[in-house]
């Protein structure tokens, strides 16, 4: 059996920004939906940053669907931050076009 370095998922709230750090797969999909879910709840205009994020897998763009699904349910944007490959992700799925991405 390898190695393996599993990074667990951390959140931190500056005012009505969600800034996560780590990788967003199948491991921790259910808790960045349910934190992120609550963000989009509390702040009028909800922004979740996904700078710290380097992997985003198919489970963590399906909870990302829903929190966006969540924030529109309350006439909300959600104003997404990535680079690198989550960006990407965003970009190449159509992600992008549902939510307000910022640099």
């Amino acid at each position: 059996m390898g190695n393996y370095d599993i990074q667990p998922l951390t959140t931190e709230t500056q005012g009505s920004t969600l800034l996560l750090s780590g990788d967003i797969d199948l491991y921790v999909a259910g808790a960045f939906r349910e934190v992120g879910e609550a963000h989009v709840r509390d702040y009028a205009e909800p922004v979740i940053d996904l700078t710290g994020v380097p992997f985003l897998d198919s489970a963590g763009l399906a909870s990302l669907l829903s929190i966006a699904r969540v924030a529109r349910n309350h006439s909300r944007t959600l104003h997404v931050i990535a680079n690198g490959n989550p960006r990407r992700v965003l970009r190449i799925t159509g992600v992008d076009q549902l939510v307000s991405m910022q640099e």
